[in-house]
This record gives C-alpha cells, structure tokens and sequence, in this order.
C-alpha cells in the first residue's frame, strides 16, 4: 500500500514514482529502496541479499534507515519514502 498525494492505493510495483510514501508491514516485500520515515522499529530479513542470517532492525546506529529493495519485514509497521 501506498499513501500518494495522501490517499492510500494498491499499486504495483511498476507504477511506484519516486515520492509515494510506502507503507511496509510484517510479511511486505519491501518494493524499492527507501528510506524509514515513522513508525515503529522494523525487523527486515536482508539474507537473499547480505547472506546474514539475522535480521536487521531499521532505523539503527549501524544500519542508518535506508532498506533495500526485494528484503523482507518481518515484524513492525512503518513508512517510508
């Protein structure tokens, strides 16, 4: 889901724009590479990418708030741009 021009839609992945806020939550595919806005602390699994095994917590000290394309949230709820 997608908030553009602050109306939610169900887009696909081909006519995200840069802008839309994208609404991640556990079980969401994250899209396209974005940057955390608000909302809780996500748990992303980052594995078929980085190989770790753990995953991730955005935003955080070490991994800053931009997520990657194609990661899974495992847990939370948030917004990104």
């Amino acid at each position: 889901t997608c908030l553009r021009d602050g109306t939610p839609k169900v887009l696909g992945v081909t006519q995200l724009v840069p802008g839309d806020v994208i609404h991640l939550r556990g079980g969401s595919l994250t899209p396209a590479d974005v940057t955390w806005l608000e909302g809780d602390i996500l748990s992303i699994d980052t594995a078929a990418l980085t190989g770790e095994p753990l995953p991730r917590k955005y935003p955080s000290d070490q991994y800053g708030s931009d997520i990657l394309s194609g990661t899974t949230v495992k847990s939370g709820e948030a917004y990104c741009v």
